[in-house]
């Protein structure tokens, strides 16, 4: 179906093995990171097209891998999923632009995928 690179930042082993086979079963080849130093690390090297993003994540919160990302991945879609529904959160990450603020609990997995690849 599609060729692109997708970096799953997701501190939970079981949602992160979840998403990596979605992603892949939808034909994205996945590159994975557990906290957001790495991930920050990862994005700038493999410059993924998507960027699925957790916000509670250790070393760096997905609120600093957002605005941090959004200016040297301009190209990338970066999109917040997550299971805090706060409109105020939400704001906050279309302000340090987000291009999605998905919450993980109103998708199954592959809904979840074909939202993040139809943005």
């Amino acid at each position: 179906m599609t060729n692109k690179k997708v970096l799953i930042i997701e501190d939970e082993p079981a949602l992160l093995d979840m998403y990596t086979r979605k992603f892949e079963n939808a034909g994205c080849t996945v590159f994975s990171a557990k906290d957001g130093e790495t991930a920050v690390e990862m994005a700038l090297r493999e410059k993924p097209e998507y960027l699925v993003i957790d916000l509670f994540i250790p070393k760096k919160d997905g609120m600093e891998v957002l605005s941090e990302l959004r200016t040297k991945l301009p190209n990338s879609k970066l999109i917040i999923a997550t299971n805090l529904d706060q409109p105020e959160k939400e704001l906050e990450a279309k302000k340090n632009g987000a291009d999605g603020y998905l919450l993980k609990a109103k998708y199954l997995p592959k809904e979840l995928v074909e939202k993040v690849l139809g943005f």
